[in-house]
């Protein structure tokens, strides 16, 4: 099946101009950020092309099992949403169980270019929208959108910054790598007091980026399983001794941090699908979901590699004890850039203030709809 351009990988996208909003400024004082471990109250993803099933039909089963609610954004594209409702039929899941949302995106990567969840001092909720680093406006809007449908305050993070590119323990600790430190031409320090103004982050750990893997982010080798607690993967040094180097260091300089680190073995990359280009598989790019019954984690899984997966498996356990850890093919969606934590987001439980923003016109403006919930949101905003 021919790629679609909402489907392509973030090199292949053409570039277009950001319909953005104006700045606002930070929230009103202490912040705290939503960690990665986090009780869940839902999960959100976008619809899909029929060309990634073989991810999406079990990643949706696996959430509807957790018990959790399920919430899919429909990017704009009708044929496409009804494409994805099929797929789930003909798995036998009523894809009415889902709550279907109409918030128009060019991408999946819904962790990457999705909201901040903050809470602010006065204990409401907040939100911080930091500029898509890739030519995709209709993906860096979709914070405002969430936001001004859920009667949030979408605060503008002066940083470009994907949400792969930063975990946070939920105890004050935020990762990330050089690549943001570089991108934004700043020290180490100097990011973590812009971080610690926007998202709360007391303290920043600057780590070591795969070396040859494109997207740069830190979700690709770290798995946050608690306070100052994640598991760093490690490679065979006779696969990749450059890396296992490289996630060495970065395992000492989170112990450093004060973290207790432990440790999970990293499959192969290579192209598994013909295209020229590295996949970089990873077992960590892993979905906690904490619900009142119970703990499951979404683990990406490799029909094409499965050598380390077991021990994988079982390193996610011991880090999550009593949870349930349920792999979920992610070969298609490794073979765009990603794996499972770059499609989902886990925000706290979204209460619409107003009907949900209901599409673009053409030339992807967004709708009336739109704009009235992007203004109620800004006369909402801490003076």
């Amino acid at each position: 099946m021919e790629l679609r351009a909402a489907d392509a990988p973030w090199w292949a996208v053409p570039s277009a101009p950001r319909l953005g909003a104006a700045p606002l400024p930070p929230p009103v004082g202490v912040v705290a950020a939503r960690g990665e471990y986090a009780l869940a109250e839902e999960v959100l993803i976008t619809d899909w092309s029929a060309s990634l099933d073989a991810t999406y039909v079990p990643l949706v089963a696996a959430v509807l099992e957790s018990g959790l609610p399920l919430r899919i954004c429909g990017r704009g594209d009708d044929a496409r949403t009804a494409e994805a409702r099929a797929s789930l039929v003909a798995a036998g899941i009523d894809p009415e169980r889902a709550d279907w949302l109409s918030c128009p995106a060019d991408t999946i990567w819904i962790r990457d270019y999705g909201p901040f969840y903050l809470e602010d001092e006065r204990g409401e909720r907040a939100w911080g929208d930091a500029t898509y680093a890739f030519p995709r406006p209709l993906d860096d809007d979709v914070p405002l959108w969430i936001a001004a449908w859920d009667g949030g305050r979408p605060h503008r993070v002066p940083l470009a910054l994907e949400g792969g590119n930063l975990l946070v323990d939920g105890d004050g600790a935020c990762v990330t790598t050089t690549q943001t430190t570089e991108r934004a031409d700043m020290t180490a320090d100097e990011l973590g007091r812009l971080l610690g103004v926007y998202l709360g982050c007391a303290q920043t750990i600057v780590l070591e980026p795969l070396v040859g893997e494109w997207t740069g982010h830190a979700d690709l080798f770290v798995l946050v399983t608690g306070p100052r607690s994640a598991l760093v993967g490690s490679y065979d040094v006779a696969i990749d001794p450059v890396n296992a180097a490289v996630l060495d260091r970065d395992a000492a300089a989170l112990e450093a941090a004060g973290f207790v680190i432990g440790r999970a073995p990293m499959p192969g990359h290579f192209d598994g699908d013909g295209d020229g280009v590295e996949d970089w598989r990873t077992h960590l790019n892993a979905v906690p979901l904490r619900a009142e019954g119970g703990v499951t984690v979404l683990m990406p899984a490799f029909a094409d590699d499965r050598s380390v997966e077991a021990e994988a498996s079982a390193a996610i356990a011991a880090a999550f004890p009593g949870a349930r850890v349920v792999p979920v093919e992610a070969g298609p969606v490794t073979a765009l850039g990603g794996a499972l934590h770059c499609v989902t987001q886990v925000p706290p439980r979204l209460v619409p203030s107003a009907p949900a923003p209901t599409g673009c016109r053409s030339g992807g403006a967004p709708s009336g709809a739109v704009w009235l919930g992007l203004v109620l949101a800004w006369l909402r905003r801490p003076r």
